[in-house]
């Protein structure tokens, strides 16, 4: 509240934040992603076997032991998650199921090219009153089928977006549906 106030703008994700930095005598700015510099090749067969690309951080954000536990549930399906495995628990690293790989923080070039090979992009937070996740915009810029939390902002601004809750239950069935 302090710098708030004493800053030319806050930029925030959402209106009520904006009220929030107003509330504090400060200037709230709603500002989202911009177009990406890449290009996805939309055009690109996809594997024959589907891949569900998570993106992510693996933070303690992320309902990463329920995006396993899914997995482990889809076998007919391949999942990649992006992320630092060093940043979750590494007992949900070593049992993660056999259609898991962790491909680690991707540089630009693997990250398009993650985005280009995925059927279906994944992007949860537990975050639910104010996240609003840059990879989310990227796997539409991609063209990629969204799977999000269902939280309001993320109904909000990915209205075409399966919406799902953040346990094993809704990612399995929102996976199935994307």
């Amino acid at each position: 509240a302090w710098l708030a106030r004493r800053a030319v703008a806050t930029l925030v994700t959402t209106d009520e934040l904006v009220a929030q930095v107003e509330a504090w005598g400060g200037t709230g700015v709603v500002v989202h992603e911009p177009e990406p510099d890449w290009v996805v090749d939309s055009v690109a067969p996809l594997p024959a076997r589907p891949r569900i690309l998570v993106l992510g951080s693996l933070s303690r954000d992320e309902p990463v032991e329920q995006v396993l536990a899914a997995a482990g549930e889809l076998k007919d399906l391949d999942f990649e998650l992006t992320g630092d495995t060093r940043r979750c628990d590494s007992g949900l690293v070593e049992s993660a199921p056999e259609n898991v790989t962790f491909l680690g923080f991707l540089g630009r070039s693997e990250y398009v090219a993650a985005l280009e090979r995925a059927s279906v992009a994944v992007v949860l937070t537990t975050w639910l009153d104010w996240a609003v996740p840059r990879s989310a915009y990227d796997a539409v810029y991609a063209r990629r089928p969204l799977v999000v939390t269902a939280s309001p902002v993320l109904r909000e601004f990915f209205p075409y977006a399966v919406a799902v809750d953040n346990n094993q239950a809704s990612i399995t069935a929102g996976i199935r549906e994307a």
